[in-house]
């Protein structure tokens, strides 16, 4: 298997649908409408599980949060999602210190805890909102 940055979102035809669900399920901070220009734009980018085909996406995003430099994974889908995590996520964690992050952010459904946190990362909080 390859895990790789798909700088020119070769494979978004594929792996929208699985952005699509996770943005739905997830916390709903993120949407596929967002997501699309900053891939264009270069502001975020499209990581890619694949054995021949595409098997799970994950969309990264460095932001500066108060003078900190965080990078984000901001919606994951696809069923080598846990797979990628598991055998891939430091190739993420290298590129956020590349962009200068000092902190790698997680935000998804409550079950993907158990998947970062061999890989030493810790649930702090959960996200509640309220659209008024």
């Amino acid at each position: 298997m390859s895990f790789y940055q798909d700088d020119n979102c070769e494979a978004w035809s594929t792996v929208r649908p699985w952005i699509e669900d996770a943005c739905t399920n997830g916390d709903g901070w993120w949407t596929v409408e967002k997501l699309i220009p900053m891939l264009c734009e270069g502001k975020a980018v499209l990581w890619i599980l694949e054995d021949d085909e595409p098997q799970a996406a994950i969309i990264t995003a460095v932001a500066d949060w108060d003078g900190t430099r965080v990078a984000e994974c901001i919606a994951q889908g696809g069923s080598g999602v846990n797979a990628a995590l598991g055998e891939h996520l430091h190739k993420i964690e290298d590129w956020a210190r590349a962009q200068g992050a000092t902190e790698l952010y997680m935000r998804g459904r409550r079950g993907l805890a158990r998947v970062y946190k061999p890989h030493g990362y810790e649930e702090i909080a959960v996200t509640m909102r309220k659209a008024l």
